[in-house]
């Protein structure tokens, strides 16, 4: 509240005025008046010496004649606004007689009022207060305004930070790969759409994509969990169905009822040529042949993730032979729901118009192109992500990726290390990950993982799938032969009720390194160890290149025990 200015007994300075008159009668009238209502007053006698005056005194308001030598008012606070910058003083022009003819002129400068000769104090006292009221709401206005700016750039400088923490997590081991190609359009900095990417030890490139409910910082928080997740156990070399498994643990622990993350999980497998899939809510995505133009559709057959503890999940996990033809395109839920100005959705058929077979069109770019013709003036109503990923095993990133310098910095030493798993362990557990990482511990083989992982990955695969499980490779050969042949493995695997997997492993120094012994045994009928070496020289054959591989990498790789054991040996050596 502006306390009145003839009542002041505070003790602190009265409100000041500026009387801008060239009549000195005047003057005086008007400062004496306004020293009676208890201001404080400064007279200058034209508008050159009242903008000296104001620099001088800044008074509390002002009150200017119109028509005056030298500078008249009109000009004077047309200076003293520009001065004023955003800070508002009141302003009163004092008229009479011929000076009304420029009111409008008064006003347009930046004039507040006006005060009539004869000057009247009731009047008088009236507008002053007025309009230093108006200044003190103006004046907190300005502050609350410079507050809010101030608070509004420590924000944004705290989303910086916390954008650029959620940047170095959500892609903290994100690879890029020729074979993937993603737009992202957010609605905000931070947003519920989530792309991950990377390559597990045995060379198989792992996706994820996935949507968080809602949008914002919120939805985004949760990606953080989930990305760890998915680049640890992806190194590790765990599969995506356990990958899947632990990040469904992790936000049914974390989120809150509302909230859930939609996601497909993919593997590209150069070795096998399939693709594994677990789709948990998102869209129905496409695989689209661009030699033969055939579309398949990946339904979401999952609930999406965080909703029900793994335990009850029950997760499908699809096999798709591909070859380098195919595209699988996957995309959230902004894509197909963007609308026009009618408020039609773009929908599944907006993306699988766009998919052709033309080698002079890019069919990921006819699907941007789409879509933002198709949105025209509409503002983005939610996060959009599509993303390709071209099952191309001749130009992607397949050579195995050893990054790290290959020096061991434990010295070589002697040890042996095994592990056996009956079948109710192999129901339910991978033991690969756990015993090569194991190995890394043991003896340093970080820089050699890779291969290792490879070695270990493929021969406990024969071991379970043709010792233990009786599965016959020859049902890759037909055109839907890898969904049968995985379909039958989980079948019988399910159903095992005996039998078991011994992992062996014995290391011994050797020159400047040392000699790693694989064996891996099983308690199953055995197989012919001959069709296993026609395998290994028939290219042609879907099984066995993982075979290749191995002798490739191995020294030497045995099968001994009517193919019951394999026996591979690696050496290695410091650069």
């Amino acid at each position: 509240m502006i306390p009145n200015p003839s009542s002041n007994t505070s003790g602190s300075a009265p409100s000041s005025a500026l009387v801008v008159d060239d009549s000195l009668p005047q003057r005086l009238l008007l400062s004496h008046m306004l020293e009676e209502l208890g201001y404080s007053v400064t007279t200058a006698e034209d508008g050159e010496d009242a903008i000296s005056k104001f620099n001088d005194h800044r008074p509390d308001i002002i009150f200017m004649d119109i028509e005056m030598p030298v500078m008249d008012g009109i000009n004077s606070v047309r200076i003293i606004r520009e001065i004023l910058d955003d800070e508002f003083i009141p302003i009163i022009f004092i008229t009479g007689g011929s000076s009304e003819q420029y009111l409008n002129e008064c006003i347009d400068v930046g004039g507040d009022d006006f005060i009539k000769k004869p000057f009247n104090t009731t009047i008088l006292s009236a507008k002053t207060r007025s309009l230093l009221r108006i200044k003190e709401l103006y004046s907190k206005q300005i502050e609350q305004k410079r507050e809010i700016e101030a608070f509004k750039l420590i924000e944004d400088q705290e989303h910086e930070t916390a954008a650029m923490l959620y940047e170095n997590i959500v892609k903290a081991g994100y690879m890029e790969s020729p074979n993937v190609r993603s737009e992202l359009s957010p609605m905000a900095m931070f947003n519920g759409d989530l792309l991950l990417c990377a390559y597990t030890p045995a060379n198989k490139l792992n996706v994820l994509l996935g949507d968080f409910t809602g949008h914002g910082i919120t939805a985004s928080v949760a990606a953080a969990p989930a990305s760890e997740i998915f680049y640890g156990m992806t190194a590790k070399g765990f599969g995506i169905r356990e990958i899947t498994e632990e990040i469904n643990t992790k936000l049914n622990k974390l989120l809150p009822p509302h909230m859930f993350l939609a996601a497909t999980l993919v593997c590209l497998d150069r070795e096998t040529h399939n693709l594994n899939s677990i789709t948990c809510g998102l869209p129905d995505h496409f695989l689209f042949n661009k030699k033969t133009g055939e579309i398949e559709s990946l339904i979401s057959n999952n609930l999406p993730l965080g909703i029900v503890p793994s335990a009850d999940l029950n997760l499908t996990e699809s096999h798709t032979e591909v070859t380098s033809s195919h595209r699988l395109f996957m995309f959230t839920d902004g894509v197909i729901e963007t609308e026009n100005a009618a408020g039609e959705p773009f929908d599944f058929e907006g993306v699988t118009n766009c998919l052709t077979t033309d080698d002079s069109l890019n069919s990921f770019d006819k699907i941007i192109n789409a879509l933002e013709k198709h949105q025209g003036e509409q503002g983005q109503q939610d996060d959009i992500t599509l993303v390709r990923l071209t099952c191309d095993f001749d130009h992607g990133k397949w050579d195995i990726h050893e990054e790290i310098k290959k020096t061991v910095s434990m010295e070589p030493s002697s040890w042996k290390v095994s592990s056996t798993m009956d079948c109710n362990t192999l129901k339910r557990l991978n033991p690969v990950p756990a015993m090569v990482n194991s190995l890394m511990e043991i003896q340093g083989l970080l820089p050699f993982r890779e291969s290792i992982f490879l070695i270990v990955t493929e021969l406990f695969v024969n071991s379970l799938d043709h010792g233990l499980l009786g599965l016959d490779s020859a049902l890759k050969q037909t055109p839907d032969g890898f969904a049968k042949f995985f379909e039958l493995k989980q079948e019988r695997l399910e159903n095992l009720d005996h039998g078991d997997i011994k992992l062996m492993f014995s290391h011994r120094p050797q020159g400047n390194g040392g000699e790693l012994t694989i064996r891996i045994q099983d308690t199953g009928r055995g197989f012919d160890e001959k069709t296993v070496y026609s395998e290994v020289t028939d290219n042609e054959q879907c099984s066995g290149r993982g075979i290749r591989l191995i002798r490739q990498i191995c020294d030497a790789l045995e099968y001994s025990d009517n193919g019951r054991q394999a026996t591979a040996i690696f050496t290695w050596e410091n650069e």
